[in-house]
């Protein structure tokens, strides 16, 4: 389903959207949608990540590479805030920062995604694994050091009437 053509859905209550909005082309149509589809006073929560401060743009091109797709520092909290704001008021509100992991501790984590379920390494096998482990340390990585220039809020907006 297309977030910015919700065809003949309406009704709804209550809309989780989680990071959706930093994904959509189009994110001023697609919350037009979610808008025509609730009722008033409905619910939408979201979860989205923002700048607290500028990140180098060395760092945003490695995040490119690593992703496709290039994320915004202009998406910041006042930037989520003015977009949700123009439909939805904001009934709570919870900020938090994002923790740079150590570069150890993030390759522990990589590798025990994989390695830790039961029956991986007896399907896949262990070079194999490790490779995976080692593409997806590569692609984490610069996601890890963005981390000392964002945050996450979590966020329920009622719909304005």
């Amino acid at each position: 389903m297309d977030a910015c053509d919700l065809k003949d859905l309406q009704g709804f209550t209550h809309v989780l959207a989680g990071c959706n909005f930093a994904f959509i082309q189009d994110r001023e149509q697609a919350l037009s949608e979610v808008s025509r589809v609730t009722h008033p006073q409905s619910y939408l929560c979201t979860a989205n990540f923002h700048y607290h401060r500028n990140p180098p743009s060395l760092l945003l091109d490695q995040v490119q590479e690593s992703l496709g797709w290039r994320p915004n520092p202009d998406w910041t909290m006042e930037y989520w805030s003015t977009f949700f704001g123009e439909r939805y008021e904001i009934i709570h509100n919870e900020v938090r920062n994002l923790t740079v992991l150590e570069d150890e501790v993030l390759r522990n984590k990589t590798r025990s995604i994989l390695f830790e379920k039961p029956g991986q390494v007896e399907k896949y096998g262990e070079e194999t694994l490790s490779a995976i482990a080692d593409r997806f340390y590569e692609v984490r990585r610069p996601l890890n050091d963005q981390r000392a220039y964002q945050g996450y809020s979590v966020q329920v907006w009622r719909k304005k009437q």
